[in-house]
């Protein structure tokens, strides 16, 4: 996860960024790695370091800083994942702020990714999957 994290947001010497996103994909894809962090209500230290670890490596362009961003969406996760209507909202955004089905398909692994940091995908975490899947219009050959 780490070194295709890394590979995505990486920058050349000249400053053009390598990742494929957009500012709004890349919003939509700290939310979708929370989503997957918070699916089975359980933090682990290992998804914990991991989103730590992600997060520091991206190219952010944006007036709201990353930490704020994530803190934010934090807070925006864990109420959608209280509230169906809420989570459904949430889902509805993601998909509206990825503009391509390659960056769609991109935010789908790396979100595998995360739900097997842990080393264990549980019922709740396949859901979100599932959930995930329908949102972002992925087929099943792209699972884990």
């Amino acid at each position: 996860m780490l070194e295709l994290l890394g590979r995505l947001f990486r920058r050349e010497s000249d400053g053009v960024t390598l990742d494929g996103y957009v500012q709004m994909e890349r919003e939509a894809l700290v939310d979708v790695i929370l989503l997957a962090m918070y699916a089975d209500k359980h933090l682990a230290i290992e998804e914990q370091r991991l989103m730590k670890r992600e997060t520091a490596s991206l190219q952010w362009k944006s007036v709201v800083p990353l930490e704020n961003y994530v803190h934010e969406a934090t807070s925006k996760v864990r109420k959608a994942m209280e509230s169906p209507a809420l989570k459904k909202e949430l889902l509805r955004s993601i998909q509206e702020r990825f503009f391509s089905s390659e960056s769609r398909a991109r935010a789908f692994e790396l979100c595998q990714d995360m739900l097997l940091a842990d080393g264990i995908k549980t019922t709740e975490e396949i859901a979100f999957q599932e959930e995930l899947r329908e949102y972002l219009g992925i087929g099943h050959e792209s699972s884990h």
